[in-house]
Order: C-alpha cells, then sequence, then structure tokens
C-alpha cells in the first residue's frame, strides 16, 4: 500500500508538471532564439555589407586622402575606402576582391573555402567545423565586395540565454515546489479537517458535530454530503437509543404486574375466584405487552426501513371507511360516527398504512371521546389537497402539547387513567411522512380534538 500523504502526492506531481512545462518552455525559447538569432546575424552580414557598399569609391587622381579613409591604387585609377574595413564590425569581416578573385583589401576567413562569387547571394562554408556565412555585392568598379561573419556569434548569444536558463531552472524548481506545496496545503485543509471529524465521530464522542461549509466548489459540496451522512447517522443512533429505552420503560410495568400476579398466586393456594381474578389481570397484561410490542415494532420498521412502500392512487374516502370499520367500538361509552363530509378524493398512497393511520385516530377519538358522544369523520378537496378529519368531542389537548403527542410514549396530563400506549400518534406521524402529507391537532369547535391529515391530491 503507498503510504505516501495525499499532499505530497499533490505537492510532487504539480511540481513535475510545472518543470516539465518550464523544461518545456526553455527548450522552445533555446530553438526560437537559435532560429532568430542565426536571421539576425544573416541580416546584420547583409546590412553592413550594403552599408559599406556605399563607402567604396574609384577615382582617377589620388588626391589629399581625407580622414578615415584611404587610397588604393587599382588599375588607371584609385579605389578610395573607408578605413571601417579594417575593423571587424558586427562581427562581420569586410574584404575587396578583384574580379579575378585576388584579395585587394581587408580580411576574409573564408579565403581557405575560396567560394564563388555571386552578388546578393548567401552562401554557407564551413572552415575546420565552423560555419561561415558569406555575402558579396559587386561595386560600380567592378570589384567584388565580400563579407564574411561566423556562426559563432550567435552561437554565443545562444550559450549566454542558456546560462541564463541553467541559472533561472533551479529558481523555478523551487517556486514550483512551494506554490505546489501551497496549493497541495490548501486543498487537503478541508479534506483533513473531513476526516479529524469523521474520526471523532467514528469514537462516538459527539454524533452531533457538522463540518463546516464555507465554500461552493467540490470541497463544500463533499462537506455537504458528510452533514447529511452525520445527520443520518445520529437520526439512526438516537433511534435505536430512543427504542431500547422505551421498550425498557414501557415493558417493565406490564412484566411486573404479571410477576407479581403469578408469584401472588403460587404464594399459597386460592380459591378458583382468585385464581380467576389472577388470571384476568396477567390476560390483561398480556395483551397490554402484545399492543406495545407490535406498535413498537410497526413503529420501528416505520423509521428504519430502507424500502419505501408501494404507492398506487387511492381513495381517501374508502380507505376511511376500512379504518371505521376495523376499529372497535367501546361498547361502553355509546359513541356514534357520522359523516361530516363525504367528498371522493384520491391520492398517491399505501391503502394499508391509511388505513392504520385512520384507524389509530379513530381508535384514539373512541379513547378520549365522552360518554354518548359523536365522533365526526370528514374528506374533501382544498386548494390541490386532500383533507381528511377525524373529530371527536372529549377532553381535547392542551394548546402547548399539541406537538409533542405525536412523540412516543408522550401521553397529554389530562388523560388521567385512560388506557394507551402512546405510540399510536408516533404510528400515525410516520405514516404520514412516508406519504409526504401533514398531520395536526387542532381544536374543536365546542371541545374536543380535530386530527387533520393532508395531502397532495391527484
Amino acid at each position: 500500500m503507498n503510504k505516501m500523504h495525499f499532499k505530497t502526492r499533490i505537492t510532487i506531481w504539480f511540481s513535475a508538471v510545472l518543470l516539465i512545462f518550464f523544461a518545456a518552455l526553455f527548450f522552445l525559447i533555446t530553438l526560437i532564439n537559435n532560429a532568430v538569432l542565426q536571421q539576425n546575424v544573416k541580416g546584420t552580414l547583409i546590412k553592413t555589407v550594403n552599408n559599406n557598399l556605399l563607402d567604396v569609391e574609384f577615382s582617377l587622381t589620388q588626391d589629399e586622402p581625407q580622414e578615415g579613409t584611404e587610397y588604393i591604387a587599382y588599375g588607371t585609377g584609385y579605389v578610395i575606402i573607408d578605413r571601417r574595413f579594417l575593423k571587424i564590425e558586427s562581427g562581420v569581416y569586410s574584404s575587396l576582391y578583384t574580379p579575378e578573385g585576388n584579395l585587394l583589401y581587408g580580411e576574409d576567413p573564408s579565403s581557405e573555402a575560396s567560394p564563388d562569387f555571386s552578388d546578393g547571394t548567401i552562401k554557407e562554408v564551413k572552415i575546420r567545423g565552423v560555419k561561415y556565412y558569406v555575402f558579396d555585392r559587386i561595386t560600380n568598379g567592378g570589384l567584388w565586395l565580400r563579407g564574411v561573419i561566423s556562426e559563432e556569434e550567435s552561437k554565443g548569444l545562444v550559450l549566454s540565454i542558456t546560462k541564463l536558463i541553467l541559472l533561472i531552472f533551479p529558481l523555478m524548481a523551487l517556486i514550483s515546489v512551494a506554490g505546489g506545496y501551497r496549493i497541495a496545503s490548501h486543498f487537503t485543509a478541508p479534506i483533513n479537517e473531513i476526516r479529524r471529524k469523521a474520526d471523532k465521530i467514528s469514537k462516538g464522542d459527539d454524533l452531533s458535530e457538522r463540518l463546516p461549509v464555507t465554500r461552493e466548489d467540490e470541497i463544500g459540496k463533499l462537506s455537504e454530503s458528510f452533514n447529511l451522512m452525520f445527520e443520518r447517522l445520529e437520526k439512526n443512533f438516537e433511534r435505536e437509543k430512543r427504542f431500547n429505552r422505551d421498550v425498557s420503560h414501557e415493558l417493565r410495568t406490564p412484566i411486573s404486574v404479571i410477576k407479581a400476579e403469578a408469584e401472588y398466586g403460587l404464594d399459597r393456594e386460592r380459591t378458583p375466584e382468585e385464581y380467576r381474578e389472577i388470571l384476568g389481570t396477567v390476560f390483561e397484561k398480556t395483551g397490554e405487552l402484545t399492543e406495545i410490542t407490535e406498535s413498537l415494532l410497526t413503529l420501528s420498521k416505520l423509521e428504519n426501513t430502507g424500502e419505501k412502500p408501494e404507492m398506487y392512487p387511492l381513495s381517501l374516502k374508502d380507505a376511511l371507511k376500512s379504518a371505521q370499520n376495523q376499529t372497535a367500538k367501546p361498547t361502553d361509552k355509546k359513541i356514534s360516527v357520522v359523516w361530516e363530509k363525504e367528498e371522493d378524493v384520491s391520492v398517491i398512497g399505501n391503502e394499508p398504512l391509511l388505513i392504520r393511520l385512520f384507524s389509530n385516530l379513530i381508535s384514539n377519538a373512541y379513547r378520549y371521546g365522552k360518554e354518548n358522544g359523536v365522533i365526526k369523520l370528514k374528506t374533501e378537496k382544498a386548494d390541490g389537497k386532500a383533507i381528511v378529519a377525524v373529530t371527536d368531542d372529549g377532553i381535547g389537548v392542551p394548546e402547548e402539547e399539541r406537538e409533542k403527542i405525536f412523540d412516543r410514549f408522550y401521553r397529554a396530563g389530562n388523560v388521567g387513567k385512560t388506557g394507551g400506549t402512546g405510540i399510536g400518534l408516533a404510528i400515525v406521524r410516520e405514516i404520514a411522512v412516508l406519504h409526504r402529507a401533514e398531520i395536526k391537532c387542532l381544536p374543536a369547535e365546542g371541545g374536543g380534538s380535530s386530527f387533520v391529515f393532508t395531502a397532495d391530491a391527484i
């Protein structure tokens, strides 16, 4: 396994790429400079020869030479030349030749190769490994003016540039490494922060930790994704803790009663009536255990399952009627059920789950409704929403507790000794969440509570 740090790899890769780029750039500059300098050398040669051509004059008589000029006998007259011919100007050697090819004046390093004369044409000759450029022009008097320059003139400049590049290259390498390290540190800092937070959360120190999202790039999106993951982990962990706490709390009472009744029955011989009473209590508490266990399993499945239930178009009125028919009526209160409104409205949902939701609401309405009271059912459509309301005229729910009653095992303070597990409304809320619906507890006119289910209608 490669144990090299990510920041180190980024630094190396960035530095290598940048150095390769600089090397390629310097190589390209060297090639371009070499070509340009050769052209400049040839241009200098042509310019120097053409300028010197203007300084070559002929005279039949030898007058008093002016300063900087010289008379050279040629044929029946004289050639008047500028003494700059004696100097190497810009690296260019200048010389005069007779039409027969005899050197009349000046210096010519290419004379060993004896290149042919050709007016206005640059020729290349090589002498002892050195390349020379030769450029000839014919004067008005028939003499040949020759200019010669060595290729070494351009190589010297190229060599100077190369030396400069070699001096600059280490500096570029240092800048590349420093820049790569800085860029790598900039990009890996948030990644290291993500790693530290993830390590902290994995150790269970604080599941509420979140990563700061201060960027809008890929790192910012990664932080958001991790925050969503942390949030799900925290919720799942809290659900598991809450489930364990709720199970241990809610099952303790009926189990303790069953155990106490069993010990009471086994303590000594009892009369048939006493045994019947003991068995009745055990049966009642066993029913409570069954109800609590089934409700907890249902709630846990709704909260933790990764699969969404099958959804399809269905009638809320039909689901509410099915729930009404399946809900057991208490015989002691003589509560009646009336339909306040029966509008046929449909939603996308799961029928068994919605029947369970409405059945829980109707069951609560029976449990907390007053004797000889009325439960009102309603289905309607308004503003594109499907609405179902289950209203009772019972004890109602205090305003400050209307949100809390949807929490598991929470029971309003005014229920007294009225039975119930405190799980039914938690199941109602979870089913509503699965359907992307809302469930609210509102005060009913004249007393009691109205539970309103609202979902998107189709």
